[in-house]
């Protein structure tokens, strides 16, 4: 997941968005990233403008909060390699060396090590606890691609309400066959002609999971109001995604208006009630669409409804003159 620290680099969001790379904005503030604890293999910061050194290493513990124990956090450009590079970064050798010795004591408060320290102590945020030496804090995880499908350790130890490992199973065997309805009802899925997706209630990430064997990505939305919450799940599997309030059907269908490219499609699963409302709304947003029975058949009170984003310009205004 890429993010750009700042409001004013939405256009640098909007480049990897282009090139079919998950990237958001997610600014480094006072309230917390919209990610779950421990889902992070890795954290990468090239002059990324965020200033690791201040307000007591606010920053750095949000980091050490989405890192998964044994995660790594890398970190380049200014003050890193000061000796060297100083003459260039407009600052001087000593204001460079006193941001890198805050952020390495901060780090060490942390828990964190380089590879050429040790026996760091006293630390702010311990890792989960083990009862021996042979376990892995926050519980290990199979190597991609048997991660995916594999019961993660939320799951495992009945972290997540609700959930037991036969239910997780039975999630993924749901959406093996809903996606491979989706295949001939929208066929452009799975040949290369989408690649940015967007689950919009992801639970426990199925969806993304079943996607995996196509050219896409999938970002997996979690309502920050959800219970159980399971967006740790969805990490845990390999997988992406964020915390979000959708609000009003009229504003979510606006806002998937400006999310969706043209010719993107939405699939809306609900009862033929509340579809007929939302075709009647898409209608008037010029979007193309269709109503499909259930993948069990035309008997299940759930349809399926798929719409298209179309291009289209305004009606010619009429001339006065």
């Amino acid at each position: 997941m890429s993010f750009a620290p700042r409001d004013t680099h939405e256009a640098q969001v909007q480049f990897a968005l282009e090139r079919g790379v998950p990237a958001m904005i997610g600014i480094m503030a006072s309230q917390r990233l919209p990610y779950p604890a421990r889902a992070f293999d890795m954290a990468h910061c090239s002059r990324c403008l965020i200033p690791w050194h201040k307000y007591d290493g606010l920053y750095l513990m949000e980091v050490d909060r989405l890192l998964r124990p044994g995660g790594y956090w890398i970190l380049s450009g200014p003050p890193i390699r000061w000796k060297k590079y100083w003459r260039g970064w407009e600052r001087t050798q000593d204001d460079l060396k006193q941001e890198q010795d805050t952020i390495e004591d901060i780090a060490k408060r942390l828990c964190w090590k380089k590879l050429i320290e040790q026996d760091i102590e006293a630390c702010i945020a311990p890792l989960p606890e083990v009862s021996n030496s042979d376990e892995i804090a926050g519980g290990a995880l199979e190597k991609w691609p048997e991660r995916a499908f594999s019961v993660p350790p939320r799951i495992r130890s009945n972290s997540v309400p609700g959930i037991s490992a036969e239910k997780f199973k039975e999630d993924n065997d749901l959406w093996k066959e809903r996606v491979a309805y989706y295949k001939k009802i929208v066929p452009p899925l799975s040949k290369g002609r989408y690649r940015n997706v967007m689950d919009m209630n992801a639970y426990l990430g199925g969806f993304a999971a079943t996607m995996a064997k196509y050219p896409v990505w999938v970002m997996n939305v979690v309502p920050a109001d959800s219970n159980p919450n399971t967006l740790g799940v969805v990490y845990e599997r390999g997988f992406i995604g964020v915390y979000h309030d959708w609000c009003d059907i009229m504003y979510i269908l606006l806002e998937m208006d400006r999310l969706l490219r043209p010719e993107g499609a939405v699939i809306f699963r609900d009862t033929v009630e509340v579809l007929v409302k939302i075709q009647a709304i898409t209608k008037r947003m010029k979007w193309k669409s269709h109503i499909s029975d259930h993948e069990s058949g035309p008997f299940n009170p759930e349809k399926i409804l798929v719409a298209v984003k179309t291009y289209w310009t305004g009606e010619k205004l009429p001339d006065h003159s």
